[in-house]
């Protein structure tokens, strides 16, 4: 049991080890370089100039 607890606690490791730089790959790919620019720049963006879109109303209104 001790042995099946330590192979158990290796491959959990380099799983998550793979799976977080694979995410870190994923996120920082040149082709993804332009988006990460814009959401980098929307705190600096003064909100006059980007009004939020207007709402919808989620719940339809009885009519009658």
């Amino acid at each position: 049991m001790e042995e099946f607890h330590a192979l158990i606690s290796q491959v959990w490791l380099l799983w998550f080890v793979a799976l977080f730089s694979g995410i870190g790959i994923w996120a920082y790919w040149p082709s993804r370089r332009r988006r990460l620019d814009e959401c980098a720049r929307i705190p600096l963006l003064d909100d006059a100039d980007h009004p939020l879109p207007a709402r919808r109303r989620s719940v339809p209104t009885m009519k009658g």
